[in-house]
């Protein structure tokens, strides 16, 4: 749930707002703020690099897990730090109840049942207080954070980079970058559950690997764990193959090798520049 704290509308749930027709897609860029002074500042700038009040919308946004998207409250359906606790309470109780079927067993059936009963028990509990937020969860800083949000629709002939500047000098935690519906001045389809996508976010790196395979084919990999995308009867139809596919991408690899699996060379590729180095081995 979120609230606006524009002038226009204070306190008014823009999530609640669809203007069919009236809305547009466009590229947004949001800082959030950890008091509402600061966003008022950016607000300002914001004015003086040529923003109007139409492509800003200031609203406050919950923390986490208090956003009201079910009926009995929250968004959550389980705290995501406590996602490991199940699966080492599993663990931890077929690790308690061998353990004690066996100790049980050297006194007899009985107490064979017994000893794997408490085993199971205490192997569980123990289990569970270990896997609490063991296992890899979304970490709150990916989750986005509760604060004051300047959501702004950057107009024409003003940069992104300039708008992300004025984000971050004015003390926004966060300034992601997002493709959204804006309409009657606000960011109208706004996730707060969603995951920001932070503006220097580096891209994922993918690797395009070429190597011989049978019968004289040369194949082209994507990925580390070598995901087969097409082969070729010749070595340069696979390199310019995998050359077109990285040229493509923001941050790409290809990486050549010899028979045996001996890398020849590798080359990498940084949209729109192209190719960035080169190295041999």
């Amino acid at each position: 749930m979120h609230s606006s704290l524009a002038m226009r509308s204070p306190f008014f749930a823009a999530s609640n707002i669809r203007l069919s027709g009236q809305n547009s897609m466009t590229t947004i860029i949001a800082g959030t703020f950890d008091n509402l002074p600061k966003a008022q500042r950016a607000v300002q700038d914001l004015h003086v690099h040529g923003c109007r009040d139409d492509d800003i919308h200031v609203f406050h946004n919950n923390a986490p897990g208090q956003h009201g998207a079910f009926p009995i409250g929250g968004d959550e359906m389980a705290n995501p730090k406590a996602k490991g606790a199940t699966r080492e309470a599993l663990k931890g109780a077929a690790a308690g109840a061998g353990v004690g079927g066996l100790a049980g067993a050297l006194a007899g059936a009985l107490g064979a049942a017994v000893g794997a009963s408490t085993g199971a028990w205490v192997g569980a509990l123990v289990g569970a207080l270990k896997g609490l937020g063991s296992e890899k969860h979304d970490d709150p800083d990916e989750r986005r954070p509760a604060g004051v949000v300047v959501a702004v629709q950057v107009p024409s002939g003003t940069p992104e980079a300039e708008v992300e500047r004025i984000l971050k000098q004015d003390g926004a935690s966060t300034v992601e970058k997002a493709e959204g519906e804006w309409g009657s001045g606000e960011w109208q389809d706004f996730d707060p559950v969603a995951a920001p996508q932070p503006v220097d976010q580096e891209p994922p790196e993918i690797l395009y690997r070429i190597a011989p395979g049978g019968r004289g084919q040369w194949n082209v990999f994507e990925g580390g764990a070598g995901k087969l995308l097409s082969d070729f009867p010749g070595r340069d139809e696979a390199i310019n193959y995998a050359t077109a596919l990285a040229s493509a991408k923001p941050k790409a690899v290809v990486e050549i090798y010899r028979a045996g699996g001996e890398l020849e060379s590798s080359r990498a590729f940084s949209a729109p520049q192209g190719p960035t180095r080169r190295r041999r081995h």
